[in-house]
């Protein structure tokens, strides 16, 4: 970063972030993220994130 520029402002919101990604942004409680997440993490769905 330059002296002369500013970090990145973060985005304010859930939809903000997620037009940042191609394809779909999942958040706890929608339609596939427990399956999304066992693939992701390689573990069972029952185990919550640390």
């Amino acid at each position: 970063m330059s002296p002369t520029s500013s970090p990145p402002t973060p985005p304010t919101s859930h939809d903000d972030f997620a037009a940042g990604f191609r394809g779909a942004v999942l958040r706890s409680g929608d339609d596939g993220f427990d399956e999304a997440r066992v693939v992701f993490n390689g573990r069972t769905a029952d185990t919550p994130p640390r």
